[in-house]
């Protein structure tokens, strides 16, 4: 464990993530493992007395996480997600024109080239995702900055991520990032971490004012919470 703050539960691995803006612990169970969400001050002992009463509920948590699908095999009939919906991979040899989304297909032209034909419609690919992920994220951002009454002092700026472990972040001063595999979920999904990240330009914590101010905004929040909880780890094929 390459950080000195996690610890074994039995055989399980929790990774404790400090942040100066937390005021209570939680647990998260996912697919890339147990994390301890703690106040930057917490003792150490308190976070591993925490955590040992909700061994049960971690466990039975680990039990029912769905079992997670193969990388994809980037070849013509793979099956590509975008905004929710599902398409064709069709791969085209023997041109270099871009990316573009048909009817039901996610067309790749490529050209033969030093790279193996996967990695050349990963690059691509990954490339046209990016792209399509900050032009409808600059747009969520302009539209519900202005229903959130975001302040005049936050200079808002949108970036696209690869994040690991993330959908999105923001910074003291409005500066927000995003994962671009959130292009893969439903719109409504994608709103949510819009939302959700907005709403710190306002409250720069996970408190009660934050989710009210989420709540406000968008009232079955939680039900889109739970399609990233229970789907999240499928967009991570690519």
């Amino acid at each position: 464990m390459s950080n000195p703050d996690s610890f074994l539960l039995d055989d399980i691995v929790i990774e404790v993530i400090r942040s100066a803006r937390r005021k209570t612990l939680s647990i998260e169970v996912g697919h890339f493992g147990v994390k301890a969400r703690a106040p930057m001050r917490m003792r150490h002992s308190a976070i591993v007395e925490f955590v040992s009463t909700k061994q049960d509920w971690i466990e039975g948590h680990l039990a029912v996480l769905p079992e997670l699908k193969p990388d994809l095999k980037l070849e013509s009939g793979a099956e590509l997600l975008f905004n929710g919906s599902a398409f064709s991979l069709s791969v085209v040899q023997g041109s270099s024109k871009p990316v573009y989304l048909s009817s039901d297909s996610v067309v790749v032209p490529i050209k033969q080239s030093h790279l193996s034909s996967e990695k050349t419609v990963s690059n691509k690919l990954i490339r046209w995702y990016k792209s399509a992920a900050y032009e409808e994220l600059e747009q969520k951002v302009a539209i519900y900055s202005r229903l959130m009454n975001i302040p005049s002092n936050k200079s808002l700026s949108v970036n696209v991520r690869d994040y690991k472990r993330r959908w999105g972040s923001c910074d003291s001063k409005g500066g927000l990032s995003f994962n671009w595999r959130i292009i893969q979920a439903p719109i409504e999904v994608l709103d949510y971490v819009v939302v959700h990240e907005l709403a710190h330009c306002h409250e720069f914590n996970h408190s009660k004012r934050f989710w009210n101010i989420v709540a406000q905004q968008m009232p079955n929040w939680k039900e889109r919470q739970r399609w990233l909880h229970s789907h999240g780890a499928e967009l991570y094929r690519l």
